[in-house]
């Protein structure tokens, strides 16, 4: 019973870094992003929204913050669901699925209008300062992340590959 508790601690720490500490950009942040020579990290698409994702810096620094630029168009109506998320961990795998609602993402980019609706729009840059909560989880992370609305549509399907320093 090892894993569904690693796997729900993990989901937690996610969480809890992305919703409760993410706030729009500063100027500086923007420039910053703009102007860095340094690959971002993107999130690969594996379904049907029309979407970019991408961050930097590529690899998590915990003692550092995150800055990610979001353009994303909702496929389907989105007020509550279910998100899948299969993740790889220093060579553990962990599967999980979760009640997820469409505020716990408003919470974290205040452009996003609930419920969502199909074709809505959402584009911004944002920044995480504290990544702290990572420092347990150095290594690579792979995260197959898919959620669905209340229906059982496809609203996001998306991998996410990085590397947490340690």
């Amino acid at each position: 019973m090892k894993i569904p508790a690693i796997s729900l601690v993990l989901y937690g720490v996610v969480c809890l870094t992305f919703f409760r500490s993410c706030k729009a950009v500063s100027q500086n942040d923007i420039l910053r992003y703009r102007s860095s020579s340094d690959d971002p990290g993107h999130v690969e698409n594996c379904g049907q929204a029309n979407m970019n994702i991408t961050w930097l810096p590529k690899e998590l620094d915990p003692h550092g913050s995150l800055i990610f630029d979001v353009s994303f168009i909702f496929p389907v109506d989105f007020d509550k669901g279910t998100l899948d998320a299969d993740i790889k961990l220093s060579g553990m795998e962990f599967r999980n699925t979760f009640a997820v609602q469409c505020t716990y993402l408003q919470k974290a980019i205040p452009t996003v209008t609930c419920p969502a609706r199909k074709n809505q729009v959402v584009k911004g840059l944002y920044t995480i300062s504290d990544l702290s909560k990572l420092s347990s989880f150095p290594g690579k992370i792979e995260a197959v992340l898919r959620a669905y609305n209340s229906d059982k549509q496809e609203v996001f399907c998306g991998i996410v590959k990085t590397v947490v320093k340690g």
